[in-house]
Order: C-alpha cells, then sequence, then structure tokens
C-alpha cells in the first residue's frame, strides 16, 4: 500500500495553467497551511493523518529555505495537530520571527496556539481553551491585529473569526457555517471560506459585507502579476479561478483536486500546497527569452524582460522592457504573431531578427540614460498599446496566441547602422 502511494505521489502530473509556469518548489510531508518570512523562508503545517497518524496527532511543522529545497523539521517539540501558521514578524505575542501554530488539542480540551521561538523553543501562547476549539488558519495584519477562522465543536466555541491584539482572542464575527480560510485585502476587508464552499466577506470590524463572494474553501488574495488585485481560488472542480474584487471570476487552470492552501510568496509568486501530494507548487506568469542579442558598437548587450500577466481581460499591466541599451539612441519594440526566426539582420551585424514578419511597431522613444554608456532603456505597457487600437496586428486576439516581440535600435557605427535586442515570446491568457 505504501508502495502503491509512493508512486502515485512520483507519478502525478502538475496542474496546467496556461501562459504561467507551474513548478514543484518543494516535496515535504502532509503540508496543509504555509507561511512566509519576509526573506522567503515558508514554514509549513501539517496534519499527519496522510502519513500513518491522525488529525490530533503530535508533529513538528517544516521549514523549507528561501528558493526552495529540503524541507527539515522546526521547533524542539511537537505540537499537537499543527495545522495553521503565521509569522509573527515584529514580535507583536512576545517574539520577533515567531511562529505562531495553531489547531485542535481534543473536543474536551478545545484549541490551542503555540509559539516556536528563531531557536526553536515551543511555549503555549494562548490555550488550550475552549473559548475556541480549532484555529484553521492564521493572519497577522500589517496593524498587528491577529486574526484566525476557528472551526468549533458545539457546544464548547462558535464558529467564525477571532482577533487578538496581544491578548486573550475574541470573537469578531460569528458565523453558522465552520471556516476554513483566511485572508484580508489591501483595504482591510478580511475573507474567509466556510465549509459550505463560500467565500463570505467582513468589514475590518467584522460586519459581513457578502455572505457569498464566491464559491471556494482555498484561497489567496494577491496580484500575480496582474496590475489589479484578485482573489485566486480553486472551485469544486478543482478549477483555479481569477476574481476580481467585483466577484467576476475567470477560469485560468485546472488539475488542482490535491490543494489544501494558497499562499502570495514575498517574490509576488502563488504557492499552492497538495496535502495528498507531499509537495508544495509554485506558480509565475511564463514569459521566454529566445535567440541571441546582438552587441553594440559600444559593447552594449540588450536584456529584454517582461513584467504582469498578458491577460486579454485588462486594458495594461503587461509591460516589455528592455535595458542596458546604449543612451541616447532611437528605437522602438515591436512583435509579431507568426513565430520566430533567426535572420542575421545584415552583413558584418552581430545581431539577428528573431521575430517573423509581418511585425507590428510600438511607438517611437528614445533609450535615455547618460550618453556613451549602456544605461539606456525602453519600456512599453503591450495591454495598453493594444487596447487603444483595433487595427493593430494580431487583431481580434484569443486565449493561447503566441505573440514575439524584440527591440530595434540606432547604431550609427554597426552594419544598417541599427542594432537588435533578443527577443521575447509569451502568450496570451484569459
Amino acid at each position: 500500500m505504501l508502495v502503491a502511494l509512493l508512486t502515485q505521489r512520483a507519478a502525478a502530473q502538475l496542474p496546467v495553467v496556461p501562459g504561467y509556469t507551474v513548478e514543484v518548489y518543494a516535496t515535504v510531508t502532509d503540508p496543509l497551511r504555509m507561511a512566509f518570512d519576509p526573506s522567503g523562508v515558508m514554514f509549513v503545517g501539517r496534519d499527519a493523518s496522510c502519513s500513518g497518524g491522525g488529525n490530533s496527532t503530535a508533529v513538528k511543522i517544516h521549514r523549507i529555505p528561501a528558493g526552495g529545497g529540503v524541507a527539515t523539521e522546526y521547533g524542539l517539540a511537537t505540537i499537537v495537530d499543527p495545522d495553521a501558521v503565521v509569522v509573527d514578524v515584529n514580535g507583536v505575542f512576545g517574539v520577533a520571527g515567531g511562529v505562531l501554530v495553531g489547531g485542535i488539542i481534543s473536543n474536551v480540551s478545545g484549541g490551542k496556539i503555540s509559539r516556536i521561538a528563531p531557536d526553536q523553543t515551543v511555549a503555549a501562547l494562548f490555550g488550550p481553551t475552549t473559548a475556541f476549539h480549532n484555529p484553521t488558519e492564521i493572519v497577522i495584519e500589517p496593524s498587528g491585529r491577529l486574526l484566525f477562522t476557528n472551526a468549533a465543536n458545539p457546544g464548547t466555541s462558535q464558529n467564525g473569526l477571532y482577533q487578538s491584539v496581544g491578548g486573550v482572542p475574541s470573537l469578531l464575527a460569528a458565523t453558522t457555517p465552520q471556516l476554513a480560510a483566511l485572508d484580508v485585502d489591501s483595504t482591510g476587508r478580511i475573507f474567509a471560506g466556510d465549509l459550505n464552499g463560500s467565500i463570505q466577506v467582513f468589514s475590518s470590524a467584522g460586519a459581513l459585507l457578502n455572505a457569498a463572494f464566491a464559491q471556494s474553501t482555498r484561497f489567496a488574495i494577491g496580484s500575480l502579476g496582474a496590475a489589479a488585485e484578485h482573489v485566486y481560488a480553486i472551485d469544486a472542480q478543482h478549477k483555479l479561478q481569477r476574481i476580481n474584487m467585483a466577484g467576476v471570476a475567470t477560469e485560468i487552470g485546472t488539475g488542482f483536486a490535491s490543494a489544501s492552501d494558497m499562499e502570495f510568496g514575498p517574490d509576488g509568486a502563488l504557492y499552492v500546497a497538495e496535502f495528498s501530494l507531499d509537495r508544495i507548487l509554485r506558480i509565475t506568469p511564463a514569459w521566454t527569452t529566445y535567440c541571441t542579442a546582438g552587441t553594440s558598437t559600444s559593447g552594449c548587450v540588450p536584456v529584454i524582460v517582461a513584467s504582469g500577466v498578458p491577460s486579454l481581460s485588462a486594458t495594461s499591466g503587461f509591460t516589455i522592457s528592455v535595458a542596458h541599451l546604449e543612451a541616447q539612441r532611437a528605437g522602438l519594440i515591436f512583435y509579431g504573431v507568426s513565430g520566430r526566426t533567426a535572420s542575421p539582420w545584415g552583413p558584418g551585424s552581430a545581431s539577428y531578427l528573431c521575430v517573423k514578419s509581418p511585425t507590428q511597431r510600438l511607438p517611437a522613444q528614445n533609450s535615455g540614460g547618460p550618453s556613451g554608456s549602456c544605461e539606456g532603456s525602453m519600456s512599453n505597457d503591450w495591454l495598453a498599446f493594444i487596447a487603444g487600437s483595433s487595427t493593430v496586428l494580431g487583431e481580434p486576439f484569443s486565449v493561447g496566441d503566441i505573440i514575439d516581440t524584440q527591440c530595434w535600435y540606432r547604431d550609427p557605427a554597426a552594419a544598417k547602422t541599427t542594432s537588435l535586442s533578443g527577443a521575447l515570446e509569451f502568450i496570451l491568457v484569459p
């Protein structure tokens, strides 16, 4: 049975999110909730029910170094049901950098929040207490207020949102269904997922604003490269949805059947814990560079990159940038929709034309920077450009279209008196 389970985990395919890169960030036993410190170190809560234990088995949480790698157990002592985790960056609850860990002790004893100090000593912070039963997710707001969702044992505590500003936690908002997920947006609104499958929205003071914002019990709030903040949620069909703050959802991915938590990291990537597969996934916007950049006659080697998400539902927010250009040169970025090529720019030129014709020019610009240096740069918001015209090359665009881009600039001493950067390719997403 164990061999079969391990084989299944090893063979598990990755979810599919067109236009984004999905990769295994770390392998870790029983991953439940995730939390980051500012440097990118990840702490992962645990439920041992998938590795031979039970929901209330005492185990240690895991620590994953910034950038991924080998997961190691964290804490000098085991903790009963260490599901929920959060990093107390500023030491509001006694120790800066401490990791707060929440879970159930028993139906009779109630719940508990422990603290693991940076030296890995473990101490009780709140409880055991029947004032709350089972903290399922914990958040510390920028103000220092601690929020957590409580899945109550009937007759001992109330389902809902709880808060603490350093003292004993108290009920902020009662709910009928148990709550299982929690996040806070940039305006201070509180989003909580209940076990009926709905995301409820509350004001910072706990007033219910929307009892059914969206359908999900696993979500995170962030931008994933987009210009605006969204709720990223996994629905009952295991699809990844990008939901704007008006509640309008767009499907962007599939195959998330094993997700137990979602969190944005300090790097802006979206992380997904897959409990039954013992792994953490990392999702980032995908674009690819290709083709060799020409070296200018002054020795400059341009670098082309992109930022944001090439989403057809947006009218801005995907910027193509070129750095290390010759300073004070006229130039422009252009794109094509017919694929790649690799043609010498001209006899004696160090550059290659990497975008197959026909091509569309974006507005001309000057690279700026100190004369004689390689500190010039150019950039364009590609989405804003195509939103401004219905007659540009490629219109009407469709999800899945592949776009190739490159930069052309004046280089008077070069062959053809011009040079080219390398190229960048991206895929249009919903």
